[in-house]
């Protein structure tokens, strides 16, 4: 009992130094990290809105056209539905951005949390200790991970299949 108080206590204790950290990153400014990040976004808030297959005539002349269609980062555009609450005509895509960053120190976070479970899984001494030096790996690495892009949840998805592998589930 006391050692399981102990390992969620340290889940936690890292799941906010790494909310904590992303979101320094985050809020460094005001915009997203990179350009497709608008995009992902606006197709999370149509998925809220419209259903998961909503119109897109929006890029014609390319292999996104209204008859070829189909979302490759659905999963993705999902999850980021979540936090696209706010109708872009109403406050000009704030709240899209505030719910782009909000989705990107969440993602992350998760991704870097689920390294410590896989670490500590295979018994690595001090795994906490490697998780949080995620944050020192590079700035390119940071970088990504903090984008509105598809890569944290594809790293959390990764670790989580790495360690379901490892453990023979």
């Amino acid at each position: 009992m006391k050692e399981n108080i102990r390992v969620w206590a340290t889940a936690v204790l890292l799941l906010l130094l790494f909310v904590t950290g992303f979101a320094v990153v985050q809020y460094a400014t005001p915009g997203l990290a990179g350009n497709d990040g608008y995009y992902h976004m606006k197709m999370g808030y149509l998925i809220r809105t419209e259903g998961l297959k909503p119109d897109f005539p929006y890029l014609p002349y390319t292999i996104l056209n209204e008859s070829a269609y189909y979302d490759h980062h659905l999963l993705f555009h999902v999850f980021l539905a979540l936090f696209a609450t706010t109708d872009p005509a109403l406050d000009g895509g704030l709240g899209l951005t505030q719910g782009a960053k909000l989705a990107s120190i969440v993602m992350p976070s998760l991704a870097f949390l689920a390294i410590w479970w896989l670490l500590r899984g295979q018994k690595v001494p001090y795994a906490a200790v490697w998780a949080v030096g995620l944050f020192a790996v590079s700035e390119a690495f940071l970088y990504r991970m903090s984008m509105p892009r598809a890569q944290s949840m594809s790293l959390l998805l990764l670790v989580l299949g790495l360690h379901w592998l490892l453990q023979g589930k």
